[in-house]
């Protein structure tokens, strides 16, 4: 009998409660033989280093209740939705995933289904649409609402990021033998930034706790597995924030003079961080100095960590060039997950050391997980005073 495989992609910074729902309905409801997590690295989507360490994470994504966690490339982890997205579910894909749990605002398969066959096959008027609006400075979200209601569908679902992201990995199954299932989010909004007591906390208000040494509304929040970490991590001064990157970011943004190079940035956004970079204080009142109203946040959040992280257009390009499944990295796994690994027709490893012969484009992509591993580390060492070793030298762990 074929086993049930169902995959979440996720960032877990940090794993909560509202996770935890996400993968007890995967054991749950869909009765999920084996559970595997596609989650981000060192650097996520918002345009912010992780809270904790990328194998810390996913120790607790095994701690609670995950069979194998692999890494989604930092390329993908700082792009748009479409290539998280894209990434995520080839990655989860080429595992064998038979099924996409993702947290939705909505949960309403149908409206989900109609919006993505839509994006799947856009009509020539479509596309004129969502272009002119994104040269005209919209971002991707704004775009493709102001297209969509254009049509006959109801375009509301985009007003959440979550169910953006739900969008793009709907887009992705196209094609593939993979279900997906929406799980309607309790509790306040993702960009809530203050702890729910009535409903699932979004990671935000869980790293803004953190941040103002709350420590035990935080852990509230979280699973006691992934609370237990956390707390460990928190004692030992060991939680990263995003004004950390501020010193390494300000000498790269005086390094260049011209930022076109790097991934997803306009010459306009280029001019604006030029003209701007004197006044230049900090990375999160960096990124609000030079946002626009046509600009999320979390875009130029990202564009900033492109620059950080050296990741140029190229590597974007590369991503796509290799089916945006480069290569499975195995962060942590149970033993009862190893067969998984038999019919992955795409190089994988679980450690540095023992990496297969990789295509140049994947070769390429991997040194900016390196980079950025190691760029976390000096993040570390600089607020503990500790060294930290490096990738390469890590012992990978099968857990019973």
């Amino acid at each position: 009998m074929e086993q049930r495989i169902a995959a979440i992609i996720s960032e877990f910074n940090p794993l909560h409660l509202g996770h935890k729902y996400l993968m007890d309905f995967a054991r749950g409801n869909l009765k999920a033989d084996i559970l595997i997590i596609i989650m981000s690295g060192c650097f996520t989507q918002r345009g912010i280093p992780a809270i904790m360490d990328k194998y810390d994470r996913a120790k607790a994504a095994i701690a609670c209740g995950a069979d194998l966690c692999a890494e989604l490339p930092v390329v993908a982890s700082t792009s748009s939705a479409e290539n998280f997205g894209k990434t995520g579910v080839a990655l989860a894909y080429s595992l064998g995933a038979t099924d996409i749990v993702f947290g939705a605002e909505d949960a309403d398969a149908k409206m989900f289904s109609d919006i993505a066959e839509l994006l799947s096959d856009e009509s020539d008027d479509f596309k004129e649409e969502l272009k002119e609006s994104q040269k005209n400075g919209l971002s991707y979200p704004l775009s493709m609402k102001r297209a969509l209601e254009n049509t006959d569908t109801d375009a509301s679902l985009l007003d959440s990021p979550n169910n953006m992201l739900g969008l793009m990995y709907i887009k992705a199954c196209k094609d593939r033998k993979i279900s997906f299932h929406a799980v309607k989010r309790t509790g306040k909004g993702h960009a809530f930034k203050l702890i729910d007591p009535f409903g699932f906390s979004s990671s935000l208000s869980i790293r803004t706790a953190l941040k103002e040494n709350n420590i035990a509304s935080a852990l509230s929040q979280l699973p006691f597995e992934s609370a237990a970490l956390l707390e460990e991590k928190f004692d030992k001064r060991e939680l990263i924030f995003e004004d950390e990157i501020s010193s390494l970011l300000h000498l790269k943004l005086f390094s260049y003079d011209d930022f076109t190079v790097f991934s997803d940035i306009s010459e306009d956004l280029s001019n604006r961080i030029l003209s701007k970079r004197s006044e230049y204080f900090s990375f999160s009142s960096f990124a609000k100095l030079i946002k626009t109203k046509n600009v999320t946040l979390s875009r130029v959040s990202r564009c900033l960590i492109h620059i950080l992280l050296d990741i140029k257009k190229e590597d974007e390009t590369a991503l796509k060039n290799v089916g945006f499944a480069p290569y499975v990295h195995i962060l942590s796994m149970k033993k009862k997950a190893v067969d998984l690994l038999k019919d992955i027709r795409i190089p994988h490893f679980a450690s540095l050391s023992e990496k297969k012969e990789f295509s140049p484009e994947a070769e390429r992509l991997l040194k900016k997980d390196c980079l950025s591993y190691d760029i976390y580390r000096v993040l570390l060492t600089k607020k503990t005073g500790r060294t930290y070793k490096i990738e390469s030298s890590r012992k990978f762990e099968l857990y019973e």
